[in-house]
């Protein structure tokens, strides 16, 4: 029987029979968890924290729930064909989330995520609601020296939505990298040797809004 078995049955069978043994209870998990939980290991040692000083409950760091991204990448592809010149701009981010419920799913379109339009055949029409997104991502293109946000005459610019992140529907601690696609044609407003940057954000299921981040500069149609 391994850990989580015992510790299960433990629970079960042998209730806490006082405030110390729960404290002894609550300190084996998490010192289980550090050992045996990537994202968690990563946090806590990110926090400098070692596993056999802590010996109280209240000691016991918690993972937050908010997600968290960090920059790791950015990768444009110059791309030629029959679908003329074009950039395929690659924007990767490290994220890490304590409960794990990053991402929509096509289910998901009752306010705040709908798309705009009638939720109902013959209802009214709604406007988009606010998380239909839940990857924000601003673009910035230097102008004279100075980055200036650029503004997209459509509704949400580069913003998109993508799939819940764990794996097989399972909850709990996440981690990975997430890239996101951005397809940049030549226009008179972005031309060869423009140099651009790009602000990202991630909203979770629960709404709760991950930091920002801000990407390396790329120059454009190199």
């Amino acid at each position: 029987m391994n850990f989580k078995q015992e510790f299960k049955q433990k629970l079960h069978t042998q209730m806490p029979a006082s405030n110390q043994e729960f404290i002894e209870y609550a300190l084996q998990l998490f010192r289980y968890q550090v050992h045996h939980n990537a994202v968690y290991q990563a946090y806590v040692k990110q926090l400098g924290i070692k596993a056999a000083s802590i010996s109280q409950l209240s000691e016991i760091p918690f993972l937050p729930i908010e997600p968290n991204i960090s920059y790791k990448d950015i990768v444009p592809y110059h791309l030629t064909g029959n679908r003329g010149v074009r950039d395929s701009v690659v924007v990767i981010i490290r994220f890490e989330d304590g409960d794990g419920d990053l991402g929509l799913t096509d289910a998901d379109k009752d306010p705040p995520f709908n798309p705009p339009g009638p939720q109902v055949p013959g209802g009214p029409s709604l406007p988009q609601g606010e998380f239909f997104y839940n990857y924000f991502i601003k673009m910035f293109i230097k102008r004279n020296g100075q980055f200036e946000e650029y503004q997209f005459p459509s509704v949400g610019g580069l913003n998109g939505r993508f799939f819940p992140l764990a794996p097989d529907g399972r909850t709990g601690p996440l981690e990975g990298d997430l890239n996101y696609s951005i397809l940049i044609r030549p226009s008179r407003d972005f031309a060869a040797g423009d140099v651009v940057k790009f602000e990202v954000y991630v909203v979770d299921k629960k709404l709760h809004v991950s930091n920002r981040i801000t990407t390396d500069e790329v120059t454009l149609f190199q």
